[in-house]
């Protein structure tokens, strides 16, 4: 039912199932709506595709399902089995094109991209052996015993154009898919062993770990950035903003591990908002954590350098705001805008007395050794060390020689996270600035 719209009815439905696309205009009224009958279909994905189309994709079981004109076979036929479907439907719901592909396993869906130049990216998990789409085939790493993830290309006629996967003795899963601005691929897989096989290399991880891609149009991986945790961690999301940052949401139990350091969790599965430069390097991060459990189904970055959060858990105190479950209700669902702190990097050779400032080790973990270069007269000035909300946590007086000067600072007790440190003269003019982790 859609208001007072009754599609269905349930009483002629009984023990069968139908899967429903339904198109909205602005003011709410519906579009078009249309339904797919036969098998049971879930974990379903839309996107939309150029000039109005819509691309659909999903899971169904081991029972025929009718797509419009096209009646799609199974292809185990047995109860132990389910299959990925994908359609094609113009703007007005009519289905121009429909296919569905597997194995004789269990294969699942797990998301769908459109990108702009209409192409089209489907992930998921396959324990068939092949699983396979028309020509292309993949053989699973163990037989049946195993669990690949996959990535497929198509075109906008559902032509596949490649097909990669990631693979090892243990379970792999492809959960997110996102275009940056790049037209570049960004893909994300979890991945249950110590190491996996991707693309001729082998990435290595603890217990539970998730690994990032970015590949260009053509299926080569420009980079991978692995995250690890004791218990268990997996990607809900990655989106890219306007400069061509990333966001990830990634849910995680106790510590999560990356290049940019550890992100310590609180209760049950927490939640840790990484920004990623378009290289894949650390720049924030934000970390959901409760006593109870947290997730986001959703970040969006938005123009004025916020991000768009849509989540639920048991509670969440984060920031300024609190949100909590309701007397005779269930765990709440929340969303939220988050200014985001700006991390530009303040102008510096303006001044006569700009400098080169590096640091080591990074991360830091106790003492930070800045290095910093030669200068054209010496002078006094004093270090800062401020949080990525602006806040100072530690300032010591400095003498900068022409020749170059070293100095320690003590970050053993500053809270793991991204800091700022500054180098000013006396009269408060900036002559270095640079950023670094503390674990």
């Amino acid at each position: 039912m859609n208001d007072s719209l009754i599609y269905v009815d349930d009483s002629l439905q009984l023990n069968r199932s139908t899967f429903h696309v339904m198109k909205l205009k602005s003011d709410g009224s519906v579009a078009f709506h249309t339904k797919f009958q036969g098998g049971f279909v879930n974990d379903a994905y839309l996107g939309l595709l150029p000039g109005g189309k819509i691309a659909v994709a999903g899971t169904v079981n081991y029972r025929d399902i009718t797509v419009g004109n096209y009646d799609l076979h199974c292809l185990g036929c047995h109860v132990e089995d389910s299959d990925i479907i994908v359609a094609v439907l113009d703007s007005t719901g009519t289905v121009l094109n429909a296919k569905r592909f597997g194995g004789f396993g269990y294969d699942y869906c797990e998301g769908l991209l459109c990108s702009a130049d209409g192409s089209i990216y489907i992930t998921g998990s396959f324990d068939s052996d092949p699983f396979y789409i028309d020509s292309l085939v993949l053989d699973n790493y163990l037989g049946w015993f195993s669990t690949d993830a996959f990535i497929v290309k198509m075109d906008g006629d559902l032509q596949p154009q490649w097909i990669k996967q990631a693979r090892s003795f243990d379970f792999e899963y492809g959960f997110c898919l996102e275009e940056d601005n790049a037209g570049d691929i960004l893909w994300g897989v979890h991945f249950g062993g110590s190491k996996v096989y991707f693309d001729g290399d082998t990435i290595t991880g603890g217990v539970s770990n998730s690994f990032l891609c970015k590949m260009d149009p053509d299926g080569d991986t420009k980079w991978t950035q692995t995250f690890t945790s004791s218990y268990f961690n997996r990607f809900l999301d990655v989106a890219a903003d306007e400069h061509n940052n990333l966001w990830l949401a990634a849910w995680y139990r106790d510590t999560l591990t990356f290049e940019g350091g550890n992100i310590i969790g609180a209760g049950k599965q927490d939640v840790a908002l990484v920004q990623l430069d378009g290289e894949g390097n650390y720049l924030q991060s934000f970390n959901l954590a409760e006593p109870g459990g947290e997730i986001v189904f959703q970040v969006e970055p938005m123009p004025g350098n916020r991000l768009f959060v849509v989540g639920g858990g048991d509670s969440l105190n984060f920031l300024n705001m609190h949100i909590g479950p309701k007397e005779g209700f269930g765990d709440p669902d929340f969303c939220f805008i988050l200014q985001l702190p700006s991390l530009a990097i303040k102008e510096t050779r303006q001044y006569s007395n700009a400098l080169d400032v590096s640091l080591f080790p990074v991360p830091a973990s106790d003492r930070l050794n800045v290095r910093v270069g030669p200068c054209v007269h010496d002078f006094k000035g004093q270090v800062s060390v401020c949080d990525i909300y602006g806040r100072l946590q530690k300032q010591q007086a400095v003498d900068i020689l022409c020749e170059g000067t070293n100095l320690v600072v003590e970050v053993a007790d500053l809270l793991p996270g991204m800091y700022f440190l500054t180098i000013q003269d006396i009269e408060g003019h900036w002559t270095g600035c640079t950023r670094f982790n503390k674990i």
